[in-house]
């Protein structure tokens, strides 16, 4: 269903699709059906997989990328973020 353009599932009702897939998405994770392939997931929009889903494939380098999940790095000085070398 999500190889196709927003538009084709949109006509269902956007939250319909998404409520259903929420709802769905832990079964389909532990029983794998045939068509619940690492291709299938990568169609589906971020907003359609449950929050739980998507900080695993974040950690498993998925294509998940959330504000949430980003890790800030403590501290960047002025030298690194224009390209120069620390003096350390």
């Amino acid at each position: 269903m999500f190889y196709c353009h927003p538009d084709v599932y949109a006509g269902w009702g956007d939250e319909l699709v998404k409520r259903w897939t929420l709802e769905s998405w832990d079964r389909w994770g532990s029983e794998k059906p045939s068509w619940f392939t690492e291709a299938c997931v990568n169609h589906v929009p971020n907003e359609y997989v449950p929050y739980d889903w998507r900080v695993k494939y974040k950690k498993t380098n998925g294509r998940v990328n959330d504000a949430q999940l980003k890790k800030r790095r403590g501290s960047v000085s002025v030298r690194e973020l224009l390209g120069g070398k620390e003096d350390r």
